[in-house]
């Protein structure tokens, strides 16, 4: 017996949701180095924001249920420069993304946007 009620929540849970501030997104672990303490997934979370030094940041997040130390920054020249590769690298790079590649590919996927996730 299909459990078609289960499969309806797994699809709400893992899809691309529009944040207060950006994007957020639950991915498999799949073959991504970062440590998920047997979860399977990671959150993922991509947003801008104005540093503490006033510069407009891009900020890639990989959380885990005790916080995570993978991620990527990338500074911008204004808000609509870093709310465009926000946009951008959620629709076109996470959108559809049901698990999570090594490293080096999510980094090749990452590449056109100048933008380079890594261990903090």
């Amino acid at each position: 017996m299909t459990r078609y009620a289960g499969f309806e929540a797994l699809k709400e849970l893992t899809k691309l949701t529009k944040t207060d501030r950006g994007y957020a997104k639950f991915i498999q672990t799949g073959k991504l180095s970062l440590y998920d303490y047997n979860t399977g997934f990671i959150d993922l979370h991509i947003y801008s924001f104005l540093s503490h030094k006033k510069v407009p940041t891009v900020r890639l997040g990989f959380g885990t249920i005790d916080d995570g130390d993978f991620g990527a920054w990338k500074s911008c020249s204004d808000m609509l420069e870093a709310n465009s590769l926000v946009e951008q690298i959620a629709t076109k790079v996470f959108a559809n993304m049901v698990s999570f590649p090594d490293d080096d590919t999510l980094n090749r996927l990452l590449a056109p946007y100048g933008i380079y996730a890594h261990y903090e």
